[in-house]
């Protein structure tokens, strides 16, 4: 078969499709792989051998470093200056493969719409693919520190023109109504999860997945050190949140992160984008810059993250608890689903403080029924062979107008439905209808 995967977003998002992208590969499948230009070494490692990536104009390069404009006022502006143009180069590069009538797995990102345009115009079929696990039904507790002023409509004017005038170039019809009805459309595609049903067992929008996949492995895979001693579980890790939303943040985390470590007496490794200074030769934490999971993990006896559903999921294969300081983006909902399944604690951004921290790692560290739960998800958890059932059930998929464009029933892909219920215990404070805090 001949695949085309569109990876668009952040590292947590891009990770699983090159992973995908390199199975897909392996199994002798004809395989392009779009995606921004800074993954073309990971997608080599995969096994990709057709990476083309969609920002190759040098205004699109820095585009991670800005991403802290998305959960602002200011998102428009981001879509203008780096969106619009992807979408373009992306809808280019599907009209030039549509005679060879590629399947289409595309990110499920409101950054990405000329799949769906290529699905409309081009007749091709396209599977959506969300690696975060749907909103988790509450708002989140962060509020615009600005309110909208004059500026706003402006931007969001200036950016239909950047998309009219892209759309015009390349015969499409660029109407704001043909527009919203095409955007319409990604609901009545079939959409896979990359997330297991036991983690969002109940929620009401699990009925638009025709597939959940469960967690895939990381393309990052690191040769694994072989010992005959037990590993001692002695270390924090620290990991700092998404790419391009660090800059006002990233100092005070590990602020707090250094702090804890000497209240709590633990050795801590803080993960991050950039050089750690305050850190000395005697300092309990070590910084370095971010790296696989595997080995940090091996001997972690929590980890302290952002959100990300990428992180969560090395956590819980690992066995590893987690303390959550969700910021942004889906990572406020993920927290949700983490506290619901009795992985994961949370501390609000407005709370985050040594005191708070500390306190957080000696409860959860006493905590017997937490470490077990941790260990029984931990069991559940089988990336390699999700990831072969999900090539398998893509071999299968027969497009067509019918409700179900796969040839046989697909529910072999989920959880046995026993599961929720043997292995958790829902916290009273953790339901998902209420801010996560």
């Amino acid at each position: 078969m001949r695949f085309i995967i569109v990876a668009v977003g952040t590292r947590g998002d891009v990770f699983p499709l090159i992973t995908l992208a390199g199975a897909l590969t392996k199994r002798r499948h004809a395989v392009a792989l779009l995606a921004p230009s800074g993954y073309r070494d990971m997608a080599s490692d995969a096994g990709v051998s057709d990476f083309r990536p969609y920002d190759k104009q040098k205004c699109c390069s820095v585009a991670g470093d800005q991403l802290y404009l998305l959960p602002t006022r200011y998102s428009p502006l981001f879509f203008r200056r780096y969106a619009c143009l992807w979408n373009a180069v992306i809808y280019d590069l599907l009209r030039a493969e549509a005679p060879a009538r590629p399947l289409v797995l595309s990110s499920a990102s409101g950054l990405l719409w000329a799949d769906l345009i290529a699905h409309k115009n081009l007749g091709l079929p396209v599977i959506r693919v969300q690696v975060d696990p749907p909103d988790a039904g509450f708002q989140s507790p962060l509020v615009p520190v600005l309110p909208e002023s004059a500026i706003q409509p402006r931007l969001v004017w200036e950016c239909a023109l950047q998309w009219r005038k892209l759309a015009a170039e390349r015969g499409l019809n660029a109407g704001i109504t043909t527009f919203q009805r095409t955007q319409a459309r990604k609901n009545s595609l079939p959409h896979v999860g990359l997330f297991p049903e036991w983690l969002i067992s109940g929620a009401q929008r699990i009925r638009r997945f025709e597939l959940l996949a469960g967690f895939l492995p990381s393309p990052l895979r690191p040769v694994p050190v072989e010992s005959a001693q037990p590993v001692a579980k002695d270390q924090l890790v620290f990991v700092g949140g998404t790419e391009g939303t660090l800059d006002a943040w990233m100092d005070r985390f590990a602020k707090v992160s250094l702090e804890a470590c000497n209240e709590t007496g633990l050795r801590g490794l803080l993960l991050g984008s950039k050089v750690v200074s305050r850190s000395n030769g005697h300092s309990p934490l070590r910084w370095l810059p971010f790296q696989p999971l595997t080995e940090p993990l091996r001997t972690a006896l929590m980890i302290v993250h952002h959100g990300g559903i990428g992180t969560a999921a090395e956590a819980i294969r690992a066995g590893v608890p987690q303390i959550v300081v969700p910021r942004v983006f889906s990572q406020f909902s993920n927290a949700a689903w983490l506290v619901r399944a009795g992985v994961a604690d949370v501390i609000g951004p407005d709370e985050f403080s040594s005191a708070m921290l500390s306190g957080t790692i000696r409860k959860i560290a006493n905590s017997v029924e937490t470490k077990a739960r941790v260990q029984r998800v931990a069991g559940l958890s089988d990336p390699d062979a999700n990831l072969a059932r999900l090539c398998v059930a893509l071999e299968a998929f027969q497009p067509g107008h019918n409700t179900s464009p796969w040839s046989s029933p697909v529910n072999r892909l989920r959880t046995p439905a026993a599961a929720p219920y043997t292995v958790f215990v829902e916290p009273p404070s953790a339901s998902i209808s209420e801010p996560c805090r």
